[in-house]
């Protein structure tokens, strides 16, 4: 479904990760663990094609462009809830009924705010909203950037069910997390998705490159690294 071979980037001179390759088959749940600053969100974005300063291969077989759900929720504060899904489903040509439509509203908890702008949402709400898409578009893969942040309890476990859901189908999720906290984001659901499919997590360290300098703003912790946890 997906490989990567010699993936090299380097951001406002800094480098991020080098001579990175791995693949990804159908049914695989592959996680990118780093601090804050040490490319998680980018190496998304180099694989899904918008960024597109770095050397190296990406190679996708797939007949159609992974769903992408960036840092930011991605959704129009001007329009409301029900605008916004029908927005999301035009992206991807897909028909939308009142069946369809009412079944996603009620799975993501967003029952009554069809009308309501979502910029008087909660961040949370505003997140499923952009969760929706999952919903709404059948997709081989999933590629999610911190998808579990500004998510209640509720919110985590409907989410993670999904996400097995999806991968007992064959489909693939690329997701990237924190490492603070040791480990804190495989917690709860995620690491049930690990411990369910009874797989040993493969835990690689690629050739990653410190920012060095200590642990300032807008600066990488010292050693920073990206990790790469698979299940499938």
């Amino acid at each position: 479904m997906l490989r990567v071979k010699e993936l090299s980037c380097t951001r406002d001179q800094r480098p991020l990760f080098s001579s990175l390759s791995f693949s990804v088959a159908s049914g695989e749940l592959l996680q990118v663990v780093g601090a804050n600053g040490s490319g998680k969100s980018t190496l998304l974005r180099c694989l899904v094609g918008l960024y597109t300063g770095y050397e190296g291969d990406v190679d996708w077989q797939l007949n159609e462009a992974p769903l992408y759900l960036g840092h930011k929720a991605g959704v129009k504060s001007s329009l409301s809830v029900l605008e916004n899904l029908q927005w999301l489903a035009g992206l991807r040509n897909v028909s939308l009924d009142s069946e369809l439509l009412g079944e996603t509203l009620s799975k993501l908890r967003l029952e009554g705010y069809e009308d309501v702008p979502c910029g008087r949402l909660s961040e949370g709400q505003r997140k499923r909203v952009a969760l929706s898409q999952f919903l709404l578009c059948p997709n081989a893969c999933w590629v999610m950037d911190e998808p579990l942040s500004a998510i209640d309890d509720r919110g985590l476990e409907f989410l993670t069910a999904r996400m097995s859901e999806h991968l007992d189908d064959g489909g693939s999720i690329r997701r990237a997390g924190g490492a603070g906290g040791g480990g804190r984001d495989l917690r709860r659901g995620v690491r049930k998705l690990f411990e369910e499919k009874h797989q040993q997590i493969h835990r690689r360290k690629p050739r990653c490159f410190p920012a060095g300098g200590g642990t300032g703003s807008g600066r990488r912790a010292q050693g920073a690294g990206l990790y790469l946890l698979r299940a499938g």
